[in-house]
């Protein structure tokens, strides 16, 4: 007798016997006659996941749990898929349901951690991980990721004795790679390297450890070492994340045709995979091959489609292109998954203005939203120019880099690479104070536009959280290329130090911060520079993350220091 279980039952045995067209076909047949069959469903959802069917097998995952949300089995199946698609916003709704039904659940209490601190919401990812700890106490698991969270809200103090607290945690390669961070924060960088080494020891394809030792070695122009660490590691543990983040690594430093070589070997030892596809299209995208860039992040789109970062690098090559309306369709899907993307608005913003579109000044409203505010003394500093001096001379001995950081805007200079509003000095401290109050104003100053991306959240900016500082001394021809900061939601450099050189008179804007020029390298008669604003000490010059900017190159034997930050709503 032909009966919805028969059906879910026959679904079952084709999915087990590896079926999936079948299984999906029969799962489907089934729910034409009980729409909200549990079972049927999950079915349904494991075999779309199994055909690549990414945003259907999502659909049914939630189909399902909106009908039953207690199927332990379920949760556990869909969490496994986000976690594969690394869909944290998803993770996170998902984790907070199940932590409230199953709230002595081990396990997803970490996820739920996990996919906060893969949010930036470190301080709940924190509170995540001590309520696994309550479950369990002392585990390893809990402890570790409590205190990457931990460092990554800035305590890497903490987080240092988080791990101290991890039994055999020498023996462990990634909280060997950890330590070394953290460490990093401390400018600790000789043991530093100690830790990376460690952990590179332990496990040859720590791709982080190889990435961390890279950039100290670049900064330090230990030119002899620069990717040497890879040298074994892919002899060691050749394997296509290694592969990739030493492809990465090479194009980073300028060595395309050896990333071209490597790609070549990668494709023919693990084949045509989405990750290949996508960082083959990123070395094209470089060369200025657009065409070709967009073909291949084509073939990593229609092999994972639900991938955010190839949405933006094919959105970013069509605009390349001048496909402006289609590059927009690629930024309306990425802005479902990820709606505060800085990127994705930067991009967005770009096609508004090349189609003459009213929406970019909507967006890029350069007079109300790019706006200098001054810093406030604190008290015990005479003047503004004394406060600034004092953090100046602070400034100088977080500098001890020979060059620019690999993965940075800046060129001719250095840059701190720690989080500097986390130091203890008394300066910076007071520098912290000064800085929030200038936030405070500048955000009071601001409109309310419950629709637009960097205005409908002032609201949830009452409580803000700096979630990046640093600091840069450009020395003469030093610049900044252009640029947006992806990792924020209002940025801002504050002027520490301004060589004689740059002034207001200039007609040349020597040294001055510009905006609007984008980083796409665009036809010269694409880009305009909508506001450009001439550096003052103590200064601070506000802008929406998303925003292009960049600066002129200046010329004198005095340094331009600058201590930059973002900030997130907390």
């Amino acid at each position: 007798m032909d009966t919805i279980e028969t059906r879910v039952q026959q679904a079952y045995q084709s999915l087990q016997a590896g079926r999936f067209s079948e299984a999906e076909q029969r799962a489907r047949s089934a729910l034409s006659q009980a729409p909200r069959d549990v079972n049927a469903l999950h079915l349904c959802a494991l075999a779309c996941q199994a055909t690549g069917k990414a945003q259907e097998a999502i659909d049914l995952f939630e189909q399902t749990l909106d009908v039953q949300f207690t199927q332990l089995q379920v949760v556990q199946n869909y969490l496994n898929y986000l976690m594969q698609l690394g869909l944290y916003g998803q993770i996170q709704s998902l984790m907070k349901r199940a932590v409230a039904v199953w709230s002595n659940n081990y396990q997803f209490h970490v996820y739920h951690g996990i996919s906060l601190k893969e949010l930036k919401r470190f301080e709940e990812s924190v509170e995540a991980y001590d309520q696994a700890l309550k479950i369990k106490p002392n585990d390893k698991v809990a402890l570790h990721n409590k205190g990457v969270s931990l460092r990554l809200h800035q305590k890497p103090k903490e987080a240092l004795a988080c791990y101290q607290k991890i039994p055999g945690g020498d023996k462990i390669a990634e909280l060997r790679l950890n330590r070394g961070c953290a460490l990093m924060d401390l400018q600790d960088y000789e043991k530093a390297e100690c830790e990376f080494d460690a952990a590179l020891a332990l496990n040859p394809a720590l791709t982080d450890a190889h990435e961390n030792l890279n950039k100290l070695y670049w900064e330090y122009e230990k030119t002899d070492k620069v990717m040497s660490t890879y040298t074994l590691g892919l002899q060691k543990a050749d394997s296509e994340t290694m592969r990739l983040s030493y492809i990465s690594q090479l194009l980073n430093i300028g060595q395309d045709d050896k990333a071209e070589e490597s790609i070549k070997k990668a494709i023919s030892k693990f084949g045509e995979v989405p990750g290949l596809n996508h960082i083959h299209g990123r070395l094209f995208a470089k060369k200025g091959d657009h065409e070709a860039a967009v073909r291949l992040t084509e073939k990593a789109l229609d092999q994972i489609p639900n991938v955010p970062r190839y949405r933006l690098d094919m959105a970013s090559n069509l605009i390349c292109l001048g496909r402006y309306e289609e590059a927009l369709t690629h930024l309306d899907y990425a802005e479902q998954m990820t709606p505060d993307d800085q990127e994705l608005w930067a991009y967005k913003g770009t096609c508004w203005r090349l189609l003459g579109d009213a929406k970019h000044k909507w967006l890029n409203d350069y007079d109300q939203l790019v706006r200098g505010v001054q810093l406030p003394v604190p008290e015990g500093y005479e003047t503004l120019e004394h406060f600034m001096k004092t953090m100046s001379e602070q400034i100088k001995l977080f500098h001890e880099t020979k060059t620019h950081p690999l993965d940075q805007s800046l060129r001719n200079g250095t840059q701190s690479s720690f989080f500097l509003l986390g130091h203890e000095s008394k300066i910076i401290q007071d520098f912290r104070r000064s800085l929030s109050e200038a936030v405070s104003t500048y955000l009071a100053s601001m409109p309310r536009d419950a629709t637009h991306p960097f205005l409908r959240r002032i609201s949830e900016a009452t409580n803000f959280t700096f979630s990046g500082s640093w600091s840069v001394r450009l020395k003469s021809e030093g610049f900044h290329v252009n640029h947006m900061h992806p990792e924020g939601w209002l940025s801002g450099p504050s002027y520490i130090d301004v060589p004689e050189a740059i002034y207001k008179e200039d007609p040349k804007r020597a040294g001055w911060v510009k905006f609007g020029e984008t980083g796409l390298n665009l036809d010269p008669s694409l880009e305009v520079v909508e506001k450009a604003v001439c550096p003052e000490v103590g200064l601070v010059v506000f802008f929406p993350s998303y925003i292009w900017h960049g600066t002129y190159p200046f010329e004198s034997n005095q340094y331009r220091t600058t201590a930059p930050m973002d900030v997130m709503p907390a």
